[in-house]
């Protein structure tokens, strides 16, 4: 009789722990140089500022910092394992206090796969688990090839399978698995959609990226402003030659030179957009120089978001974002889901990836006595920037001051005519926006508080105020509805509060 050996039975049922590809060392140097720049940097300056220590010594302490720096990174490469086993992913590191993090395959909302230049060169991912209610990734293994990401994805998703049962108990749309279909199979099960070039490039050349590059090159303005001086001889222009010729020409190749950069950065970042659904999960997947791919639960789609900025609304082209439970993206509370398609082909998109979701077609709009409301406070602060205007800068400035108030009167007068909503089965839709329109399909179930609100001046108008708020990667993504009718904000509130039927 063989005598039971606790030892080794655990050991033969322990996961097997494993460490990162040799390559991603150089991440973990990159990581080292991170902890040492504010040493490397006062050394830095004590040498080439302060000449108070000589070559030699400089140049030997800098090459031991460089040495330190190497083995501090190959140790903790040495020193990061993990393992997967039985739906849960285990995470080891540290050389001298050691972190160990366990993450179960049911709290992990989003898997995101990253692949660099260099990465690809050596056919490496970066794989990174987002978990509920962080703010962060909790798992990122910068280093592993394409084979073990979908080894570790399948271990995670072999636990994740749509429990039809309790789905019906949380009103979730149950979408099969492909290996649970069997003969109810259906040729349309999977679906899979990918941007087009030309698709691609006009999101690009009408996206919004035109103010980022704008804000960098203004920052960068202050450093350039010496060469600028010199090259534009602007110490010597007078103003009236500045503004005719000089300045309109730089203005000009200054706003075409963002749009060429904003073009390029925003083709670069969705080239190849791919989004693909697969069972009960969404996969999308994009970039030409950065490939990243993306993998989140149908499920946790607690809204759908449609925007179509002011270039877009006359083209009838509207961009998908969708409000995601635990995903913390670097945008914003939203994810992209699809960058552009055409306004009379959501409804199929939606039916092939967001089945449980719908466009809405009939709204429901503010009332007349809603109007004043939206337009009395651009009135007051139209009323004061043309006061101070009159009595500080007085002569040309002053159509300045009447340009920006009746700009403000419009963009609150578009903001009355767009805010809508519209009730369809379980599902509530907001309209809002003002120059640009968006539209947020919010299932009621998903909808985590809601609140009314009244000042003095609707009461007196019997208008009110409606927001609802749904659980998100960044804090809680919230819609309002502003000076609605009151007796429509009761009935809205009731029917939030009534159990789905």
């Amino acid at each position: 009789m063989k005598n039971y050996n606790p030892e080794t039975q655990r050991t033969d049922t322990s996961p097997v722990k494993q460490r990162l590809h040799i390559v991603s060392l150089i991440f973990f140097i990159g990581g080292a140089v991170k902890n040492f720049i504010y040493p490397l940097a006062a050394l830095l300056i004590s040498y080439f500022v302060r000449n108070g220590i000589e070559g030699i010594w400089s140049s030997g302490i800098i090459a031991l910092a460089a040495l330190l720096i190497i083995v501090a990174g190959y140790i903790s490469w040495l020193r990061f394992t993990y393992s997967v086993q039985d739906g849960m992913v285990n995470i080891e590191s540290g050389v001298f206090v050691r972190k160990n993090v366990w993450v179960s395959s049911d709290r992990v909302q989003s898997v995101d796969l990253t692949a660099g230049v260099l990465h690809r060169m050596f056919g490496i991912l970066k794989l990174q688990i987002q978990t509920a209610g962080g703010n962060q990734a909790e798992v990122i293994l910068n280093g592993i090839s394409k084979a073990e990401s979908n080894r570790i994805q399948e271990a995670l998703l072999r636990k994740t399978q749509p429990d039809v049962h309790a789905a019906a108990n949380t009103e979730e749309p149950v979408v099969q698995a492909p290996a649970e279909q069997g003969a109810n199979a259906r040729p349309d099960a999977d679906e899979k959609l990918q941007l087009t070039g030309r698709n691609l490039f006009i999101y690009s050349i009408t996206s919004g990226t035109i103010g980022i590059v704008l804000a960098v090159i203004g920052a960068a303005y202050s450093q350039l402003h010496k060469w600028l001086n010199q090259a534009l001889d602007l110490d010597h222009m007078t103003w009236e030659q500045l503004t005719l010729w000089k300045g309109t020409l730089f203005a000009a190749g200054l706003l075409l030179a963002a749009w060429i950069i904003a073009v390029f950065i925003t083709i670069q970042k969705e080239y190849g957009f791919t989004l693909e659904r697969t069972g009960g999960r969404l996969k999308m997947e994009r970039g030409l120089l950065e490939r990243k791919e993306v993998s989140i639960k149908l499920r946790r789609i607690q809204a759908i978001q449609l925007q179509k900025n002011l270039l877009r609304r006359p083209f009838g082209f509207v961009s998908v974002y969708a409000v995601i439970a635990g995903y913390s993206g670097k945008d914003d509370k939203s994810a992209l889901l699809f960058p552009l398609i055409r306004e009379q082909e959501l409804d199929a998109f939606l039916q092939r990836f967001v089945p449980h979701l719908k466009v809405s077609q009939d709204w429901e709009t503010l009332s007349g006595k809603a109007l004043t409301s939206y337009l009395w406070p651009s009135l007051l602060v139209s009323a004061l920037i043309t006061g101070l205007t009159l009595s500080l800068l007085p002569g040309p400035w002053i159509w300045l001051a009447l340009a920006l108030s009746a700009l403000m009167l419009l963009y609150s007068w578009l903001q009355y005519k767009e805010t809508a909503w519209s009730i369809q089965g379980d599902q509530l839709a907001i309209r809002y926006g003002a120059f640009n329109r968006c539209q947020a399909l919010v299932p009621k179930r998903k909808i985590q508080w809601h609140s009314t609100s009244q000042h003095f001046f609707q009461r007196r108008k019997q208008l009110a105020s409606l927001k609802v708020a749904l659980p998100s990667g960044k804090g809680a993504a919230k819609y309002s509805i502003l000076h609605l009718p009151e007796e429509t904000a009761i009935q809205l509130k009731q029917w939030i509060t009534q159990r789905h039927g």
